[in-house]
């Protein structure tokens, strides 16, 4: 079975969520401001909500190395894509 995609870097270096063009930083935000992925989600219908929960498992298993700010445009250690197993 093939691993999803939740975080994608695009071309000019942005941190997105899914296929989606949602950044990454606005379900972030969402997460840190306590709102549930499900209410992320209905504020971002492209998103599935496996999309969003995928997310913000990304941005918790790579927080240390991004020192707390998942979206750090241009982090050569981040990859241009995340999976989450």
């Amino acid at each position: 079975m093939e691993s999803q995609s939740y975080v994608i870097t695009d071309e000019q270096g942005v941190m997105r969520a899914g296929k989606s063009r949602v950044m990454l930083d606005s379900i972030i935000a969402g997460f840190e401001q306590g709102h549930s992925p499900e209410t992320i989600q209905q504020q971002y219908p492209a998103l599935s909500l496996e999309e969003v929960y995928g997310a913000i498992a990304w941005y918790l298993a790579h927080i240390s190395e991004t020192g707390g700010i998942p979206w750090n445009r241009g982090n050569p250690n981040l990859g241009t894509s995340a999976r989450c197993a």
